[in-house]
């Protein structure tokens, strides 16, 4: 199951007991970036994407540091034929 993500900020998943007397400064909503899915039907299947609509720091770009690497991982998913395919493609 998956569920697309709210866009309004999101109430804190704490499970231990609240004493409503002696707050314990728990976390009760947590502001965080929103988020949405894209959902996409073809071809008799399902594909959901969850992305997030701000306020992230980008940890990596495709560029010329990581040509190699998405090579490697798109030759990897296609299987061992596209190994020898993304060896001609270095040249």
């Amino acid at each position: 199951i998956c569920v697309c993500p709210s866009v309004a900020p999101r109430v804190a998943l704490e499970l231990s007991e609240m004493n409503v007397e002696h707050p314990d400064d728990r976390p009760m909503i947590v502001d965080e970036p929103p988020a949405f899915a894209l959902h996409q039907w073809a071809d008799g299947g399902l594909t959901t994407h969850i992305g997030m609509a701000g306020g992230f720091r980008v940890l990596a770009r495709h560029n010329e540091g990581t040509k190699a690497l998405v090579r490697g991982l798109i030759a990897e998913r296609n299987g061992p034929d596209s190994h020898a395919a993304a060896a001609s493609l270095r040249g």
